[in-house]
């Protein structure tokens, strides 16, 4: 038996040698074509720093190159030494590619200042040498002509314009272009209209995002080989990607209290053990998913430390404004802010993209008590009135939602941070399936007054629906909260408008700077009775703790 169980394992790490040198291959090409990429825009963007994810990835290749050396020899030597190098060195190469997907990710918001300074002076400056060059490949290689249109090439400050009445030879649409063809006042197609600005940007974050999506694949996929699951199915199930989500979406809601102790004891003695699926030659990493109120902290601290010293990374994530922070950090492994995660201010809004998403999919597919992810704000009082609101079923598993946006609009909250509340609605609903037979998203402003921008079933396609997001209007004012969810209860979430046998999801993203906390309290605590859930998303430095007043409580 053991003869038999050291032939496979010499079988698996030849295997995984084979699978490193290959995705090895993968990242150089990726790094390199990047770099090729770039070389013919070096001279015309400021935006060299796109490098740096590219530098990761090909160093990432290196070291998948190496352990698939590391992991033949060790097949071949079975030496514990070498196999303790090669965990160590994946390791490494994980925490790379996690660098060069958020780097990847930061990177592509610095990309239009440096496109827009570098496209400039390039077209100012071009007469000869390497930046007419770059210029010209950018032309033809984009179908563009000049920083917004042809007539930039005729502007005061351009060389250009001094000796010539006729845009470049590489503005030629095709290739009988005419001195004649290309004057602007032709009025010929000969040469492109459209300006090399945005598509030199769009391709410069397109890198950016291929780079990040590249190495964070990759990263995903080493985790997935790593992690562990929940009871309702195991490692050794052996189950493909759409059997696993499949499996996902079947876990039921238990209810019930938090014995978080005896989730890790079953954890570490379980879960990961050899009949279960665990192996021994790979790291064991458990996320654990709670609000911090255990029944009994000190059990749930030294279940915790059982399985730490069985060998499990466990990573801890608050939930809600009520999250036990200090149990958070019993639970998880060293160094805390390394393995403790909350989020706290605007800064962090688009790091938790795809935790306000993977919540939202919580309450559509498994009906869990949905949560805050930040500070909230409280608002104006309102006499309760009547509403036409009817409660739905939260055992919503699998089916669609009507998803509500209730974005502040205050004075208190700058134009471009409005902009960024747009921008992260955008974001999240570019991952939802939209239809009038899957999500539906509403949408409305508010200040001290209110303003309905889209209703549910306006918009029965994801792109036009975007395109209505970028012209959701900015109000100023005061901040009357409770006056909107008041609104939107009484309007959105009706019999006439949302649908009885979906989930209802609010989601109010505010400074909580409101002028009544009382009375938004009062209009929260009405819409949650009529079975709505409520995310609401601190934004802004002056976002009050003391303030939370909007949180989804179970019922």
């Amino acid at each position: 038996m053991a003869s038999g169980c050291t032939v496979t394992s010499k079988i698996f790490l030849w295997a995984l040698g084979l699978i490193f040198w290959g995705a090895a291959a993968g990242l150089f090409f990726v790094g390199g074509w990047v770099f090729s990429t770039y070389k013919h825009y070096n001279e015309i963007t400021e935006a060299n720093f796109t490098l740096i994810p590219a530098v990761i990835i090909i160093c990432v290749g290196v070291f998948l190159f190496i352990i698939g050396i590391t992991s033949c020899v060790a097949a071949c030597k079975e030496n514990k030494c070498l196999l303790a190098c090669l965990f160590s060195m994946l390791l490494v190469v994980l925490t790379a590619e996690i660098g060069a997907g958020a780097l990847g990710y930061a990177f592509r918001k610095d990309v239009a200042d440096a496109v827009e300074n570098g496209l400039h002076k390039a077209i100012r400056e071009y007469e000869s040498g390497t930046l007419k060059d770059q210029v010209n490949y950018l032309q033809k290689e984009l179908h563009c002509c000049g920083f917004t249109n042809a007539s930039d090439w005729f502007k005061p400050d351009t060389k250009w314009h001094l000796n010539h009445t006729y845009v470049p030879e590489s503005c030629c649409a095709h290739s009988n272009c005419s001195l004649q063809s290309r004057t602007l006042t032709s009025n010929s197609t000969a040469f492109y209209e459209e300006g090399c600005y945005n598509k030199l940007e769009d391709t410069l974050q397109s890198n950016l995002a291929y780079i990040a999506g590249i190495a964070i694949t990759f990263a995903v996929i080493q985790m997935m080989t790593n992690s562990h699951s929940k009871p309702a199915f195991n490692l050794g199930d052996n189950l493909e990607k759409r059997e696993t989500i499949s499996a996902i979406r079947r876990i039921n809601y238990l209810s019930g209290g938090t014995n978080t102790a005896e989730a890790l004891d079953l954890l570490s003695t379980t879960m990961f053990s050899g009949e279960n699926g665990g192996r021994n030659h790979v790291p064991h990493v458990a996320v654990v998913v709670t609000d911090g109120e255990s029944h009994d902290t000190s059990a749930t601290a030294q279940a915790a430390k059982r399985a730490r010293d069985n060998g499990t990374k466990l990573l801890a994530i608050g939930v809600g404004p009520g999250a036990d922070e200090r149990e958070l950090k019993l639970i998880a492994s060293d160094p805390d802010d390394k393995h403790v995660f909350k989020v706290t201010n605007y800064r962090t809004l688009q790091e938790i993209v795809e935790s306000m998403i993977n919540r939202t999919c919580e309450v559509l597919k498994t009906t869990v008590t949905p949560v805050t992810t930040a500070s909230t704000s409280t608002s104006v009082t309102s006499t309760p009135v009547s509403t036409q609101s009817t409660p739905v079923n939260k055992n919503c598993g699998g089916k669609p939602a009507d998803v509500y946006f209730l974005l502040d609009s205050s004075s208190s909250i700058h134009q471009s941070e409005f902009k960024k509340e747009v921008d992260f609605v955008k974001e999240l609903v570019d991952i939802f399936e939209i239809g009038q037979n899957a999500t539906r998203v509403g949408v409305s402003t508010f200040s001290d007054k209110y303003q309905e921008v889209i209703h549910f079933g306006d918009h029965d396609e994801k792109a036009t629906l975007l395109t209505a997001l970028d012209q959701v209007p900015y109000l100023g004012g005061g901040t009357d909260t409770a006056n909107a969810i008041r609104r939107v209860r009484t309007e959105e979430f009706t019999t006439d408008s949302a649908r009885r046998e979906v989930a209802h999801i609010l989601i109010v993203m505010t400074d909580g700077l409101s002028s009544d906390p009382f009375g938004t309290a009062q209009e929260a605590k009405l819409a949650k009775e009529t079975g709505m859930y409520i995310f609401a998303i601190g934004i802004g430095q002056s976002v009050r703790q003391s303030r939370v007043e909007l949180d989804s409580k179970s019922k």
